[in-house]
């Protein structure tokens, strides 16, 4: 399939399945290092869930790589590194610093796909609709789970804690 797309299908479909796919690494790894610091409190079980979330995002992208034959990121350790500290550190100044944190990436990485998929608009809808098609569900699919997070899903409900208040953040 991936040797039938014209050079800047193919170009495009690397860059958005190449960035994609840092970006859930990079998530990946922040929840992680929230949950070495948070896992054992209440708000674990949700750092968890959300944490579950990202592994089905980058489990996606880890078979679209092979699919459509795209080089990963050279920069994987890095991520794997920064995303760790980031959650950690995030996490050691409290939890709404941890969910400051969440707040932001989700936001940022919702922002992202609509950039993609506004981008492939613009160049050819109908020369990119199965690009589009692919972006729609993925991001659709990870924004109705990231948006939960965004949206006031927060850390539990059951200990007592309030979600983290994104308006309190600027």
């Amino acid at each position: 399939m991936a040797s039938k797309l014209a050079p800047r299908t193919r170009a495009l479909l690397d860059k958005i399945i190449r960035v994609d796919h840092a970006g859930e690494i990079g998530a990946n790894r922040i929840y992680q290092g929230q949950l070495a610091i948070l896992g054992k409190t209440p708000d674990g079980p949700t750092i968890s869930q959300m944490c579950d979330q990202e592994k089905v995002h980058l489990a996606t992208f880890e078979e679209l790589i092979p699919k459509y034959r795209v080089r990963p990121t050279l920069l994987r350790p890095l991520w794997d590194v920064c995303g760790f500290a980031l959650g950690m550190g995030t996490a050691l100044l409290g939890r709404e610093a941890a969910m400051a944190c969440t707040v932001a990436v989700e936001s940022v990485i919702g922002d992202h796909y609509n950039d993609q998929i506004r981008e492939l608009m613009a160049e050819d809808p109908e020369q990119y609709k199965a690009l589009i098609e692919v972006n729609c569900v993925i991001g659709n699919s990870f924004r109705t789970c990231d948006m939960l997070v965004f949206f006031g899903l927060g850390f539990s409900a059951q200990s007592g804690s309030k979600p983290y208040d994104k308006s309190k953040s600027n």
